[in-house]
């Protein structure tokens, strides 16, 4: 074997090997003339590189989302990539008109129901909830899980605190 060619992330190599950071450093920091060319590189690289550590950031809080189901307004929708699944009070069910549950196998809940269209903006969006029994009403009474946040194509950019919506495929 004459040669070994390993592919390596830019980011994985300067931290491997230190040598490495500080010719690359001199790259990016010095000069270049025309005849040893121009490197690219990422924001991520260029950080890691200049040994930069990021701003830290506060907490943002809770993203949420306001939304009717029926004519009802659910003004604060806790929107929850930790949750599989999408959930309602019983309370609120019996309110919207509810009263057909199909039992479920999740040990948290007693019932399910499917395909209630929610709506945000304009647009219909079906949503399977299912439906728990609180001792006391949460504060935001529905909680869309990554099921409906995967259907409405939501980005959440944590950063800026924005949530975005792209249901134009339905």
């Amino acid at each position: 074997m004459d040669k070994l060619i390993v592919e390596l992330p830019l980011i994985d190599a300067v931290k491997t090997f230190p040598m490495l950071r500080r010719y690359v450093k001199r790259m990016v920091t010095k000069d270049l003339n025309a005849e040893q060319g121009v490197m690219m590189i990422s924001a991520q690289v260029s950080a890691s590189i200049q040994n930069k550590i990021p701003k830290k950031l506060h907490d943002l809080g809770s993203f949420v989302l306001d939304c009717t189901i029926f004519t009802d307004i659910f003004a604060r929708s806790l929107c929850d990539l930790g949750s599989s699944v999408n959930l309602m009070p019983k309370s609120v069910a019996l309110s919207l008109g509810m009263t057909y549950f199909k039992p479920t196998s999740l040990r948290i809940a007693q019932f399910a129901f499917l395909m209630v269209f929610l709506k945000i903006g304009e647009c219909l969006i079906p949503t399977d909830f299912v439906v728990l029994k609180y001792e006391e009403e949460p504060k935001d009474p529905l909680i869309l899980g990554r099921s409906f946040l995967a259907t409405a194509g939501a980005t959440i950019d944590v950063k800026r605190g924005q949530i975005g919506l792209n249901i134009g495929d339905l």
